[in-house]
């Protein structure tokens, strides 16, 4: 670590950078997202056409496929923001390589962290209301409701403190699990509202704009707004990255 503290991550500035940055490079940005963002939009338009019940051998394998080609698009988006443009070739990508596996290995860790301490959560909660209803107590939804938030932010907080590694995994860095919680050091809950908040507005976003019995056009559209979207949310922690790890001298290379 620095010998100085990480600085309090100025999370209005961030979610500025996270809309300007892109912007101001979005005619590369358009070259280099082309494929892998037509392939998402795919993959997509495909999972919302299945039936709902359409059982584990095709969702699994699609959701697999979405998680591979979103690690092709995000560490595309990583390069593009930290490391400029001649990192990445004009139209992306060409191959995938150990990085983007790195990356891959890396946010299905994350999110399976997340689904884990969200489990324990859940199952703890279960517990301590029913202890309660058995000695005639209960304590009643509002509680079971609060216990359940207060640990889905204790998990969303592990999560984002995590998040600091897939930009650094991205532009070839060897960051650990000690690299990343270290440098989120004074800053997890703002790393909440960049890596968490963001999303969630978004699908909320999404949700609500989305109408019963949509067209295909109109399904179409909310897809591409969601790509354009996920590029803001990347650049997020771009920016928040740039801005914490520049203080902190023992990630791996």
């Amino acid at each position: 670590m620095a010998d100085n503290p990480p600085p309090k991550l100025p999370v209005v500035k961030v979610m500025a950078g996270a809309l300007l940055l892109p912007w101001q490079q979005r005619r590369r940005m358009i070259e280099a997202l082309v494929i892998p963002g037509v392939m998402m939009l795919g993959l997509w338009t495909a999972s919302s056409w299945l039936p709902q019940d359409n059982g584990y051998l095709i969702s699994l394998p699609l959701w697999f496929a979405e998680l591979v080609v979103f690690a092709w698009f995000a560490v595309t988006c990583h390069r593009l923001l930290l490391c400029g443009n001649n990192v990445v070739p004009r139209f992306g990508l060409r191959r995938w390589t150990w990085r983007e596996t790195r990356f891959l290995a890396w946010s299905i860790a994350i999110y399976a962290a997340f689904l884990i301490f969200a489990s324990l959560t859940f199952l703890a909660g279960d517990l301590i209301t029913d202890a309660a209803e058995q000695i005639g107590e209960g304590p009643g939804s509002l509680f079971t409701g609060t216990l359940y938030t207060i640990g889905i932010l204790f998990c969303t907080y592990v999560m984002a403190r995590l998040c600091l590694a897939l930009p650094a995994v991205a532009i070839d860095k060897r960051p650990d699990l000690a690299w990343a919680w270290n440098a989120s050091t004074g800053n997890g809950w703002r790393l909440v509202v960049v890596v968490a908040l963001l999303p969630v507005l978004v699908s909320l976003l999404q949700t609500g704009i989305t109408r019963d019995e949509a067209t295909w056009a109109e399904i179409l559209f909310i897809d591409i707004l969601g790509v354009l979207l996920s590029v803001v949310e990347i650049a997020a922690l771009s920016v928040a990255y740039r801005i914490v790890a520049e203080h902190v001298s023992s990630a791996k290379h």
